[in-house]
């Protein structure tokens, strides 16, 4: 079925679910973990102004991991770059470089989630293949070099780079797509990622360079806050016009895949296998060391979920929820080492409880909606939007009564506001549902 929802609604919700997500990732989880939030918030919206229903696990969980691997690039020296005049123009242009390139292979995993039906599950996983050996490829010999003409972040003080490896895997998983069958999508989304990432990060860097040469106390204000929020907002908003551009080809698939974990499997062992993965892959990450882990993971984890929407959901959202509940506890470790006060309670095992009610809660909640008849994307995006928003408002009370010059009122009021705007949005659509044979005589 055609989406109905105007041009408008595909770039205004999705720019404020990820506008929101970005914003949280810079709070309460960086690198591309914490990218796995904007990721999985943009996929739930799309699904849902799409009337995704038999298939969401597997978009949301490629389109978690795909924008999260734009987070294993650096980009601190590169803003700094920005910030001094001799260097200003380099900074500025590898800041839209490193977006456009978030946004291209972003965009192409998830425009590939959305059409997987056009692909049989070897050529998805050759190019899955071709993705993570040209990165490597790129990585190698672009990126470790330390070229003069690739290298964007500080010579004297370098950092490890990645954007080259990412832009090679993404122009081979849609190189290797285009060999197989049509990838008119997935090339449109990257497109349109291409040119709306390279706009949000290279704006949003702007507003960091030009905020360093103010005066006091507008200098202090919270620049890098509004290049997140900026990149988020024009980032989103570009993948939700790839979307209504094509609406027309992304409708349900006549047949699904069979499930690796039916509905039908007894609760608690269902939750043990979600709860096994989200672990597994969260330890993986941080102690494979690899720089670009999550694209070797993302192409392993597509292999599973191209049969188990369950996995997907947990992927995206447990293992989102997970991380995020872990990077608040860290954040209270360090305040306690240090010897400073903590909200709410000083008692180190007293967040451990916390969190870990947060995250099986989560895991609990995921693997109930999943057994339903028709899972609800509404009530994973509000799960997601309000534990983050939760934790990211707890974060930033907490730097407020550490550092006074932090921009607490404008983070926090962002925070809410995109929040309760997407809950409005998400509350007046529908849950996408089948098409009954009725309805289409």
């Amino acid at each position: 079925m055609r989406s109905q929802y105007s041009p408008l609604l595909f770039f205004i919700y999705p720019a404020i679910a990820m506008c929101l997500g970005w914003g949280l990732r810079g709070t309460i989880g960086g690198g591309p973990v914490g990218a796995l939030i904007p990721g999985a918030m943009v996929s739930l919206v799309l699904c849902q102004l799409l009337n995704r229903h038999n298939s969401v696990g597997f978009i949301i969980c490629l389109g978690a991991l795909g924008i999260g691997i734009g987070g294993h690039q650096t980009y601190g020296q590169t803003i700094g770059l920005s910030r001094v005049e001799e260097t200003y123009l380099w900074g500025s242009f590898a800041m839209a470089v490193k977006g456009a390139v978030w946004g291209f292979l972003g965009g192409a995993v998830l425009g590939l989630a959305f059409v997987r039906d056009r692909f049989t599950t070897k050529q998805i996983l050759f190019a899955m293949t071709a993705m993570v050996a040209a990165t490597f490829v790129g990585w190698a010999y672009l990126d470790v070099p330390r070229h003069p003409y690739f290298y964007f972040s500080d010579p004297d003080k370098p950092r490890a780079e990645i954007w080259a490896g990412l832009l090679l895997g993404g122009l081979a998983l849609l190189a290797s797509l285009a060999v197989s069958s049509d990838n008119k999508v997935p090339a449109s989304f990257a497109m349109w990622g291409l040119l709306f990432g390279g706009l949000g990060f290279g704006l949003g860097g702007q507003l960091i360079a030009i905020g360093s040469r103010l005066e006091p106390p507008y200098r202090s204000f919270s620049w890098w806050k509004g290049m997140e929020f900026s990149f988020g907002f024009l980032l989103g908003g570009g993948l939700g016009l790839a979307a209504y551009l094509n609406r027309d080809q992304l409708a349900e698939p006549a047949e699904t895949a069979p499930e690796l974990v039916p509905k039908q499997t007894p609760f608690l062992p269902a939750l043990f296998l979600g709860a096994i993965l989200v672990l597994t892959v969260h330890r993986l990450h941080f102690t494979v060391p690899v720089l670009f882990i999550m694209v070797i993971e993302l192409a392993v984890l597509t292999g599973l979920v191209l049969n188990s929407n369950f996995f997907g959901w947990h992927i995206a959202v447990t293992l989102t929820v997970y991380s995020f509940g872990l990077d608040l506890m860290r954040a209270i470790g360090r305040l306690l080492r240090d010897g400073k006060e903590v909200y709410f309670s000083d008692n180190i095992g007293t967040w451990w409880v916390i969190v870990a009610l947060m995250s099986l809660g989560t895991a609990i909640a995921v693997t109930a909606n999943y057994r339903t008849k028709q899972p609800s994307i509404k009530a994973m995006l509000l799960l997601i939007t309000w534990t983050g928003t939760s934790v990211g408002l707890m974060k930033m009370y907490q730097q407020s009564q550490q550092n006074h010059e932090v921009n607490y009122y404008f983070v926090c009021g962002t925070f809410l506001v995109s929040a309760i705007l997407t809950t409005l949005i998400a509350w007046t659509i529908p849950e996408p549902r089948p098409i009954d044979a009725a309805e289409t005589a």
